[in-house]
């Protein structure tokens, strides 16, 4: 039943504009929703990686790297901003953060209210 209502609710959601990420070699500000964040195990030890959602007037695009320590509090669904080099990644919409730093919680996700039976 759940997959049945998210195929629904999916359906009825406007399309999203995919817009190229403004990729360069300058450090930039990155303001947008945290959408993913993964831990992956390596040789050198435990690493998480996270992917922001960044929505402008003209439409979205994705940056994905490494979470900065000081994001390690962050959720899913909040706001969050950081610095870093945007490079270009698989896709136009898609960018690479490079050395990402001074990341901060902006706004967190509001709680869910319980739904009552």
């Amino acid at each position: 039943f759940k997959l049945a209502k998210e195929v629904e609710e999916k359906k009825t959601r406007p399309a999203e504009k995919l817009v190229p990420a403004p990729v360069s070699d300058k450090r930039l500000t990155v303001r947008g929703v945290l959408v993913s964040r993964k831990s992956f195990e390596s040789d050198f030890g435990t690493c998480t990686k996270m992917t922001v959602k960044v929505e402008t007037p003209e439409g979205n695009w994705l940056a994905w790297g490494t979470l900065p320590a000081t994001l390690s509090d962050a959720n899913v669904g909040d706001t969050v901003e950081f610095d870093g080099k945007l490079k270009t990644g698989r896709d136009a919409h898609f960018a690479l953060v490079s050395r990402p730093t001074k990341g901060s919680v902006v706004a967190t996700k509001a709680a869910p209210t319980p739904e009552v039976a």
